[in-house]
């Protein structure tokens, strides 16, 4: 079964996403599960699902980082560990003639074949997520792969926040913030780290860490879609932009705030399936309830709804 079908099948992706990533991958060489994430219509975890289905490959999110240590200790010598970590490939365990190895694309032949080859092993292939291999390669091989920037050079931002390792990061972040159901997503730089948090049922929860270049390039990107000046670091700056996560339409408010250490960036998701105009669904108690109606009624008066931002 083709991917699309499957998507279409067990997400309901619609026909006119699937038919404008077609339109899209006759001139871009991407698979068309990526251009529909970057399109918004699907999540990464929705791909990964689909893709277990049509490959009959196995899902593996959760690597004893123990092995995983021994095994690149073991294969330093003989693999180029960096290169098959950009192509999204991470060996996690060696057992008995076999190398387990996760991926975010088992179709790239070519790396299986050098791995096996190098190697003299058979290779055992499960499917996870982008950003887990990320972690973990910034984690144990390199950091990120990303030249140094001059961060006072706007062009070279825009350059930056346009390359498809921060776009599909961006997405990424976005996408796992509605399947948590968070409200806001924090990027916060604190003196030399640059966290990622999302608040979640009023509680902020660090998800993320990010090198500094890969910071600027996510911020930039970020105030490019609001349409923010992104050569503006020392005033707050407000804006807003909108898209869809998986057929569900998010609108989102940015604001950055200058510190010390860098630019501060909330975004506030906002949910248009979620909106309810029924004061029911507030949570009032029903005596509150009761007084409030009575108050509406009247044909005069005023009402003041206060409180923090948010609540």
């Amino acid at each position: 079964m083709l991917i699309g079908e499957i998507l279409k099948e067990r997400f309901e992706v619609l026909d006119e996403d699937i038919s404008k990533a077609l339109d899209i991958q006759k001139s871009l060489k991407l698979r068309i599960g990526q251009i529909l994430i970057q399109l918004g219509a699907i999540t990464e975890t929705q791909l990964i699902e689909a893709l277990s289905i049509q490959l009959n490959i196995p899902i593996n999110i959760s690597i004893d980082e123990e092995n995983l240590v021994n095994t690149l200790n073991i294969l330093q010598n003989k693999l180029n560990l960096n290169y098959i970590s950009q192509e999204g490939f991470l060996a996690f365990k060696i057992e008995d003639d076999t190398v387990h190895i996760v991926t975010t694309d088992p179709l790239k032949l070519h790396v299986i074949s050098y791995i096996e080859n190098a190697t003299g092993l058979k290779t055992k292939i499960y499917l996870t997520y982008e950003r887990y291999i990320r972690e973990l390669t910034r984690k144990y091989i390199s950091k990120e792969n990303f030249v140094s920037l001059d961060i006072e050079d706007p062009e070279r931002l825009k350059d930056m926040a346009s390359e498809a390792p921060v776009i599909k990061y961006l997405n990424d972040l976005l996408s796992r913030a509605v399947e948590l159901n968070a409200s806001d997503i924090h990027i916060e730089p604190q003196e030399k780290r640059f966290v990622v948090r999302l608040r979640i049922d009023g509680v902020l929860h660090e998800m993320d860490e990010l090198e500094e270049n890969f910071y600027l390039a996510v911020v930039s990107r970020i105030k490019l879609l609001s349409g923010l000046d992104i050569a503006e670091k020392r005033l707050p700056q407000d804006g807003k932009f909108s898209t869809r996560i998986g057929s569900l339409p998010i609108d989102i408010r940015t604001s950055t705030m200058p510190t010390v250490s860098g630019e501060d960036i909330v975004l506030r998701l906002l949910y248009r399936a979620k909106l309810s105009f029924d004061l029911k669904t507030l949570g009032i108690e029903q005596d509150h309830y009761d007084i409030l109606m009575e108050m509406i009624r009247k044909p005069y008066g005023i009402i003041l709804v206060t409180g923090p931002t948010g609540s």
